[in-house]
């Protein structure tokens, strides 16, 4: 897929200005809620702290590279290289010791080689709609053996990294350990349960990202690393994974295109690529809970005092690109969405108009002479 914008590469701040939307100063349509994106490592580097260290001791570590191969699936469709991932696990210590002494070297380098960074995709019909549509195909990335095992590892050291740091929102739990779906619709029951009971409307904007995977940019995804405070050298061996990697669609005729350059998106066919959408949707589940504009939960007691403003709020319930924003007021509903609007235009995320809905809750009747779709839109 082509790139929104000019593909550079760089993440520094002083080689690439940020340009977010939540932090933009604009006098004529002002901002909601700006903020400024950093975490607890990015405010101590600025008061005088280096706390960035590198995450190479990471991957010297031998047991780390051992996980990767027990958590290679089975009965899984090799890639380009031909190779199942049962041949990798058996076999013998010394070329596993070898691969991960290859492996130590290209995180020193941040080179992945070229020849690894080139995968087959297939499309699989969807029996929704034309044969001749390609929307109608949902596409499955199959890429060399040894490369996913190499991204794995790459994947599991930002993943420890990030849970470490308290780099991820706590309203997201797709693609996170001891996180499900299970924990969102509890939340959202329990959002639910409080307004019953306490007489309170309640809102919800219920959003769907169209192939989130397929729309990332990826030098935005560096700043985002970089400003959450990813070391530079797990930075850096992202951006080398991305840089001339290809693709190869085959045909139903049993041929195969000619290599596609992946200049937008995450890579099909490596576990990295979900983390990847996590850290890229991450600006904006902060900012949908700056300004205390989710439902706050009338239940829990101490609601004025200044410490707990933004503790008993559920600003958003996210699982991977399925977002939900609850709110109190309508007012706020519409803020919440035109965050995600302005949000979506700077990431270029596609949201889906058909699979987006808003929902009102009300507890109370609705004025006399009145009905609530009139309600919601003209309050």
């Amino acid at each position: 897929m082509e790139a929104v914008n000019i593909k550079r590469g760089k993440y520094l701040p002083e080689d690439a200005p940020r340009n977010y939307p939540w932090g933009q100063a604009n006098t004529s349509s002002p901002i909601p809620d700006p903020f400024t994106l950093q975490s607890h490592i990015t405010k101590d580097e600025s008061q005088g702290f280096k706390q960035r260290r590198w995450l190479h001791p990471k991957i010297l570590d031998k047991t780390a590279f051992t996980e990767c191969i027990k958590t290679l699936s089975n009965d899984k469709s090799p890639g380009p290289d031909s190779i199942v991932n049962e041949l990798l696990r058996m076999l013998p210590h010394e070329i596993l010791e070898t691969i991960h002494k290859l492996f130590i070297i290209m995180w020193a380098t941040c080179i992945t080689p070229a020849s690894w960074k080139t995968s087959v995709t297939i499309l699989i019909d969807k029996n929704k709609g034309a044969e001749t549509d390609i929307s109608s195909y949902r596409p499955i990335g199959l890429a060399n053996t040894l490369y996913k095992l190499w991204t794995r590892l790459v994947t599991n050291t930002l993943y420890e990294y990030a849970e470490a740091h308290s780099l991820l929102s706590t309203t997201e739990a797709g693609f996170r350990n001891q996180k499900d779906t299970i924990h969102q619709l509890q939340n959202v029951i329990m959002s639910l349960e409080d307004a019953k009971l306490s007489k309170n409307d309640i809102y919800a904007l219920v959003v769907d990202f169209t192939s989130a995977f397929n729309t990332t940019d990826h030098d935005r995804m560096l700043w985002i690393m970089y400003n959450l405070g990813f070391p530079t050298d797990a930075i850096d061996t992202v951006k080398n994974l991305y840089e001339d990697a290809t693709t190869q669609i085959r045909l139903p005729s049993g041929g195969s295109t000619q290599k596609i350059p992946v200049e937008r998106g995450t890579i099909q066919g490596n576990t990295l690529s979900p983390f990847l959408s996590l850290l890229y949707m991450e600006p904006l589940l902060r900012w949908l809970h700056v300004g205390g504009r989710g439902y706050r939960h009338m239940c829990t007691p101490d609601q004025n005092a200044t410490d707990t403003h933004l503790t008993n709020i559920l600003s958003s319930a996210t699982f991977a690109n399925d977002l939900l924003c609850p709110t109190s007021t309508i007012q706020d509903l519409k803020i919440q969405a035109r965050k995600l609007t302005l949000n979506s235009d700077w990431a270029a995320l596609v949201i889906s108009s058909s699979k987006t809905k808003s929902h009102w809750y009300p507890t109370q009747p609705p004025p006399q002479g009145r009905k609530w779709f009139d309600v919601l839109s003209n309050p």
